[in-house]
């Protein structure tokens, strides 16, 4: 869907990230051996359990993932009689509404109930599906600055940061989503590797590392399902919150700020 024309692409990479604002056998040898024997057999069936458990949970985070993926693909690529390029084109053209609009300079259309845009990263124009698009993010609270947070894991080496999340807590889907929706953008366009974390070693959590949202620590993005939709910074730790959809309202509103596109 790229446009040579189309003065609603801006530049998106470091650099734009960087400029300050406008992730055993059982043996009969006595009592004592078979008490022994059982105890390490349960260790180690407590173990497998435990380790099980753990990946059921990453299992289901990557499942929210994928679905968020196979979402965007058949639903821009679905059965709709609309051509969105073609409705792409006529908001360039002035044709507007209130699902089909420019914004700060960007070019946002609702396709099959998505908000889809296009941004460049060096030469390579993307285009980036979102849940919620910038005017129904607007009202979603940040505190701090979003853009430090992103010069911090840009300027990283590594260019890593944690997504970490509650394994403990009762409804995980809108956490998948949050998820899938935040690392596709953040892989994708800004070229950041993200690492995904529990907050606690509940039931093992796979092989996933415990990673807490410390201030002073790694950079680590905390999805938590506190009542929102809000963004908070602190240091190298950003909070993305809230419960149901707000969770994803709130990290739309995290990436539309990354991507200059919603003032912080």
């Amino acid at each position: 869907m790229a446009d040579d024309n189309n003065t609603a692409v801006a530049g998106l990479d470091e650099k734009s990230i960087n400029k300050k604002p406008h992730s055993v056998k059982k043996t009969k040898t006595g009592n004592a051996n078979k008490a022994s024997s059982s105890g390490a057999k349960q260790k180690r069936l407590g173990k497998k359990k435990q380790s099980s458990s753990g990946k059921a949970i990453l299992a289901v985070i990557a499942f929210f993932i994928l679905m968020f993926l196979a979402v965007f693909l058949i639903r821009y690529m679905g059965s709709s009689n609309e051509d969105p390029e073609q409705i792409y084109q006529d908001v360039l053209q002035g044709d507007h509404s209130d699902d089909n609009y420019v914004y700060n300079g960007f070019v946002f259309i609702k396709y099959n109930n998505l908000s889809y845009t296009k941004l460049q990263s060096g030469n390579t124009i993307f285009t980036v599906p979102f849940r919620f698009g910038p005017r129904e993010v607007e009202d979603v609270v940040i505190e701090g600055d979003v853009l430090e947070f992103g010069r911090i894991v840009v300027g990283n080496y590594s260019r890593q940061v944690y997504i970490t999340f509650d394994p403990a807590e009762p409804d995980l889907k809108y956490v998948g989503l949050a998820n899938g929706e935040l690392s596709l953008n953040v892989v994708k366009t800004l070229g950041i590797t993200p690492t995904a974390a529990c907050t606690q070693n509940f039931t093992g959590c796979g092989e996933a590392p415990i990673m807490q949202c410390n201030p002073e620590g790694e950079p680590v993005i905390y999805l938590s399902q506190e009542e929102g939709p809000k963004v908070t910074v602190d240091g190298n730790c950003l909070t993305v919150q809230g419960k149901g959809f707000d969770l994803v309202k709130a990290t739309d509103r995290l990436l539309l700020t990354w991507y200059r596109i919603v003032d912080n």
